[in-house]
């Protein structure tokens, strides 16, 4: 397989583990929406050639998002189709709003490094685990319904893990199979417990979850300027294998 076929691959797994409420397709893009909340569930991903002129797909593109009062946006890798994809959008006006790196290691990796803190581990979501991921990530009521209905979309086998210090609930995070791909979603702990080994406990149980389940990597997304996260994902052996970045539409940033 070719690098660009296993970014595609991995692309396509990623986003069926954070599945729009509104899924369309152009050819080979696949548009995706969720009331704008998250990029990634409110944007195109290209994974193939749209089968039609360039321009006449992304007129389509704009009139598909402009009708959801939701921004124009292309998630965006190497491995977009068609390949002059993205110096067209630049030269429609689109910018870069966000970059991404996509981060993996081996299932070894993630089952050796322990954890401090207990966690819970569940099939769906709990009240208890929603109210902490809530907290930690300080959604708002619109934004945490929008990721709660991405969480209850998810078809692929699932697990929410919930740390706990002390009965107090302080890390969340969540885990979907697909393909033995590990994906590790919704890493978040609060404020006050941070740097205290709890997001660690919960992605070594999602990894013991994950070996149990036949899983042999595992993947995350991570902002790049996301320093923090980054250092940490790296003593957990995560390497890049590649990365995104948002195109949005300039004159359409404010409608969504």
């Amino acid at each position: 397989m070719t690098a660009r076929a296993k970014i595609s691959e991995l692309e396509e797994i990623s986003s069926n583990g954070w599945p729009a409420r509104e899924v369309d397709h152009i050819g080979g893009w696949r548009l995706r929406a969720n009331d704008g909340v998250t990029r990634r569930a409110n944007s195109v991903l290209p994974l193939a050639d749209p089968k039609r002129n360039l321009d006449d797909a992304i007129d389509a593109v704009e009139q598909f998002y402009e009708h959801r009062v939701i921004v124009p946006r292309f998630q965006m890798t190497e491995a977009s189709a068609p390949r002059n994809l993205d110096s067209q959008l630049v030269e429609r006006g689109y910018v870069t709003d966000i970059t991404v790196r996509v981060q993996t290691t081996t299932i070894r990796n993630l089952t050796a490094i322990g954890a401090r803190h207990s966690v819970e581990m569940n099939p769906g979501i709990t009240a208890e685990w929603l109210s902490t991921y809530a907290t930690a990530g300080q959604f708002d009521e619109k934004a945490i319904k929008g990721r709660a209905d991405i969480l209850e979309r998810i078809n692929a086998k699932r697990a929410f893990a919930l740390a706990r210090v002390s009965d107090n609930m302080v890390g969340v995070g969540v885990g979907v199979l697909e393909h033995g791909w590990l994906g590790l979603f919704a890493i978040e702990t609060l404020e006050a417990y941070r740097r205290a080994g709890v997001a660690t406990s919960v992605i070594y149980s999602l990894g013991v979850w994950g070996k149990e389940n036949g899983a042999r990597a595992a993947y995350l997304q991570v902002e790049a300027k996301n320093m923090p996260a980054l250092a940490l994902y790296e003593k957990m052996g995560f390497n890049d294998m590649y990365h995104y970045w948002s195109r949005t539409k300039t004159d359409a940033r404010k409608t969504g």
